[in-house]
């Protein structure tokens, strides 16, 4: 058969898909599954394990610029990564102090070194499927590596497939007081299907996320399939997936030596940073390729070489690492 003699009645059409909903999107494996909607117009379905009462309040950095790529990197390399803030109630784990308060980084947004209030939670994906001509929702699925449960060694060829769960972190301004709107109006937020849909703000101020309940599908609380996400999150890798550990790991000293140090440890990137009262950008000869933060970002365009002080420097890494 040939293209011209295919008509609009031919069964071969049924081949193809139809509809108009909007393409769903899927994380897959992370050993640290961080979610967050990134570009106007994204949707996502999850199915929230808290209540809104019992959400994490935590002071964050949720834009600060990333030091130049690493050599060995693989993957696509952020230019901006989020950081729990180490002062305030960590202050006790963390005398040191938090070095990104007192960068004197600004940013785009003249906020970058100032930390918000973030609320943290944890999620399932979901995804729609139809039945008898009705819009359902399921779990999203994932292939997640086994490992010994008493070494914690992970397997390389064994996998076990689970629930695809996400933790979210989210200002009330952007998100979360959307996801309040609908609890209240519930009365529950964990008993319904979230659609999410990251948006243009009616004020003209950036985007935020629109909030809707699409249905409960008899998953909820005290379920066998609600008993299964609490086993899924010890599944998940050596440990558990445990939401606190997360937030506290990203305040730690391997993700900021990660992201934000210099490969000899010793400096911060070059990048946008005033220290002193001194305003000269610092930046990388080298950009960083593109990436986003939890809750988005953007990222900021290179301009000088200019040396930092060396002392200013010296004194921020030993803020960072513990020294006096």
């Amino acid at each position: 058969m040939t293209i011209d003699q295919i008509t609009e009645n031919d069964d071969d059409l049924d081949l193809f898909d139809k509809g108009d909903e909007d393409e769903e999107r899927s994380s897959g494996y992370r050993e640290r599954p961080w979610w967050w909607l990134k570009t106007e117009g994204d949707v996502a379905v999850l199915r929230f394990l808290e209540e809104s009462p019992d959400w994490r309040k935590v002071p964050t950095h949720r834009f600060f610029p990333t030091k130049p790529e690493p050599s060995d990197n693989e993957g696509k390399w952020p230019d901006q990564m989020p950081a729990t803030c180490r002062a305030g109630r960590l202050s006790s784990r963390f005398p040191q102090g938090c070095a990104i308060d007192s960068s004197g980084y600004e940013g785009k947004f003249k906020k970058g070194s100032k930390a918000e209030d973030v609320r943290y939670t944890s999620a399932v994906e979901r995804e729609q499927y139809e039945e008898n001509g009705r819009k359902k929702y399921r779990d999203k699925e994932v292939e997640v590596p086994v490992f010994d449960q008493e070494t914690g060694e992970v397997s390389e060829t064994e996998t076990i497939t689970l629930p695809s769960l996400v933790l979210v972190g989210e200002t009330m301004w952007r998100m979360m007081s959307a996801l309040k709107g609908v609890s209240e109006a519930l009365g529950s937020l964990t008993t319904q299907d979230i659609r999410l849909k990251l948006i243009k703000n009616p004020s003209g101020q950036g985007s935020i996320v629109s909030a809707i309940a699409v249905g409960d599908n008899g998953v909820v609380p005290g379920s066998k399939h609600w008993e299964m996400y609490g086993m899924s999150q010890q599944l998940w890798k050596p440990g558990g997936l445990v939401l606190n550990k997360e937030i506290l790991y990203r305040a730690g000293d391997e993700y900021w030596n990660h992201f934000f140090l210099m490969e000899d440890g010793k400096t911060w990137k070059q990048h946008d940073i005033e220290r002193g009262g001194d305003k000269t950008a610092h930046t990388p000869s080298k950009s960083s390729s593109g990436g986003s933060s939890s809750s988005g970002g953007s990222s900021q365009s290179a301009t000088t070489t200019a040396q930092p002080d060396a002392d200013k420097l010296a004194q921020m890494r030993a803020r960072i690492q513990g020294g006096n």
